[in-house]
């Protein structure tokens, strides 16, 4: 991901992530733990697909019913919208299991990813937890 992209996925710019960040999200139980992620054809990767994004979210364990989420599209993809496919079926699969909720920790000026979440349910909490960072939640629409 370009430094911008890390920037506001980390909330700083790391080189390299802790192994701790690159293990949980690669195990997900689906129930408690989701995670999705997009793919396409291409025969110059060593598993004959190529990653596009994922979109993740874990269970609160004091608030069962609400989920902190995360989502990430490579570079060359923004812009195509596959954050909004991505957190389109998140959103699906976590009210599946009972999650009516979202939340995230972001910096206050990623519209991109508000943007997202505006279509998918209604922001109900908002909070600044530091020098641009906000803290929201909101409330996800029902999924078809």
């Amino acid at each position: 991901l370009h430094r911008v992209d890390r920037r506001r996925r980390q909330l700083c710019i790391r080189d390299s992530l802790p192994e701790a960040l690159v293990e949980a999200p690669t195990h997900p139980d689906q129930r408690d733990h989701l995670a999705l992620v997009l793919t396409v054809p291409d025969a110059t990767h060593a598993r004959g697909e190529a990653g596009l994004g994922v979109a993740r979210c874990m269970r609160s364990a004091e608030d069962p019913g609400k989920a902190e989420f995360a989502c990430t599209v490579v570079d060359r993809e923004q812009g195509h919208h596959l954050g909004t496919l991505l957190m389109s079926a998140l959103s699906r699969e976590a009210q599946a299991v009972g999650i009516d909720r979202f939340e995230a920790v972001m910096w206050a000026d990623n519209l991109a990813m508000a943007n997202v979440m505006h279509h998918l349910g209604e922001q109900i909490e908002r909070s600044i937890e530091g020098a641009g960072v906000i803290r929201a939640v909101w409330r996800l629409h029902p999924q078809p």
